[in-house]
């Protein structure tokens, strides 16, 4: 039996190696600054994000499932190329339940979306001052 005040290990929600991949493509055209292009990748989902699934929210209560999916898929894509790839998974599964018209289980997987998004953001915050140093 475990102890109460041990916590098990969570795993970094974001794959750093996509945020290096960024910094490399960027590295690549000697007009732009690789690390500040990283930095507003990183700062413009940071910014979007909480609009995005404030968007998800209200469509779910208007129950605007075309929308709500169109949201959903977005999220999905950027989140992916931040390296948030179970976060990309879950928006994928709220999509696919969407397609699928499966409403009923949409706000307890949009309540997971949002835990998981607020890992994500530490973690961005945790991956851009690694740049710094």
């Amino acid at each position: 039996m475990q102890e109460l005040d041990k916590q098990e290990k969570i795993p970094n929600p974001i794959h750093s190696a996509a945020l290096y991949e960024i910094l490399q493509m960027a590295s690549f055209n000697p007009s732009v600054d690789a690390l500040e292009f990283l930095f507003e990748i990183i700062d413009y989902y940071l910014e979007e994000t909480p609009r995005v699934l404030l968007d998800i929210h209200i469509y779910l209560d208007q129950a605007n499932y075309k929308a709500l999916r169109r949201a959903t898929h977005t999220l999905s894509s950027t989140s992916a190329t931040v390296g948030a790839v179970n976060l990309a998974k879950l928006c994928t599964e709220l999509e696919i339940m969407m397609v699928n018209e499966e409403f009923i289980g949409a706000a307890e997987q949009i309540y997971q979306i949002e835990a998981e998004y607020q890992q994500v953001e530490i973690a961005l915050q945790n991956e851009r001052k690694k740049y710094l140093n």
